[in-house]
């Protein structure tokens, strides 16, 4: 009788244990999503961490990618690029060395055991590797006198609360969060309070060189970008000319040419006319001299005035000794 007493505490223990473990161990849920966000460069493995106990199957998949290795037969199927990484030793890993923005999109792990099917998801997102933030920078920056240069405070302003510039006893500050902005810089420096991060000199003078700090607070701390600006003389026979200047002069070019065209064709042609004129004058003056003689007027031949007179006298020299003759 004690025997049987004993026998059926032992089995009401042995199933409050059990019920205990039962709800000790993890339920091991048919369906898992995670979404994970890689800079692009990077390395990343996909491990699929449910219990490989009794498994028989193991499937990677992303797009038309497959990869299907089973555990009874020994055997592995795939049509993955080198790019990944799945060792038939350790199937349920798979590593994607140098990511790159064609990598992004889901990838699956499929687990099959002797209680079913077990699917691990993830969506994997590609960001660009952010830049790498130096607590303190400085530069080093040569400038001609008269040029224009803009210092840009080139560090990520994700959750940046204050952005500062200095020069000497210059000051600009702006608070990111309560939208306020001081600054005693002269007119002659250019901070705009919709982007604060660059400042922007025109027309560089002697009196602009010197360090100048732009800090920036964020989350983390304080990261601190410094310039040491150096004012030079303009190299000798450097054209100081505006850019615009080549369009005016081609333009002023443009301009004169369009008014001494017509200026010089119509002295051309004033020219041509009083040649006209002068010529016609000189016909005009051998006609007269005929009639002055009393002769008919003979037609115009392609002669001077001065050989007309001189023919003139040679007839009139024959005629007269022609007469002496006959008398």
């Amino acid at each position: 009788m004690i025997s049987l007493t004993g026998a059926a505490l032992f089995l009401i223990q042995l199933l409050v244990v059990c019920q205990v473990f039962a709800e000790i161990l993890p339920q091991i849920p048919s369906f898992v999503q995670r979404n994970i966000l890689v800079p692009r460069g990077d390395s990343i493995i996909l491990t699929c961490n449910i219990s490989e106990a009794n498994v028989t199957q193991i499937n990677w998949t992303k797009g038309r990618s497959v990869f299907a290795h089973s555990v009874l037969l020994n055997q592995t199927i795939t049509n993955f690029t080198s790019h990944y990484v799945i060792d038939v030793n350790l199937p349920s890993k798979l590593n994607i060395s140098n990511v790159q923005h064609d990598d992004a999109g889901l990838y699956r792990c499929n687990l099959t055991d002797i209680k079913g099917q077990r699917t691990i998801e993830w969506n994997l997102t590609v960001s660009e590797k952010p830049e790498e933030i130096l607590p303190f920078d400085q530069r080093n920056i040569l400038v001609p006198r008269g040029d224009s240069i803009i210092l840009t405070c080139n560090i990520s302003n994700a959750n940046v609360t204050q952005i500062n510039w200095t020069k000497g006893r210059s000051v600009f500050a702006h608070s990111v969060l309560l939208n306020q902005t001081s600054s005693n810089f002269t007119s002659h420096y250019i901070i705009d309070v919709n982007l604060p991060s660059k400042l922007n000199i025109p027309n560089v003078q002697h009196d602009d060189a010197g360090l100048y700090r732009c800090h920036i607070t964020n989350g983390i701390g304080q990261r601190t970008i410094e310039w040491n600006l150096t004012v030079s003389e303009k190299p000798e026979g450097q054209n100081s000319l505006p850019w615009y200047f080549p369009y005016i002069l081609t333009a002023v070019i443009g301009s004169l040419l369009c008014l001494l065209t017509p200026a010089v064709c119509l002295s051309r042609k004033n020219w041509t006319k009083t040649q006209n004129q002068d010529q016609d004058s000189r016909t005009l003056s051998c006609a007269q001299y005929q009639a002055q003689l009393g002769r008919e007027v003979a037609p115009l031949q392609p002669h001077s005035c001065a050989e007309y007179r001189t023919n003139h006298q040679q007839r009139e020299s024959v005629l007269q000794e022609a007469q002496y003759e006959a008398e």
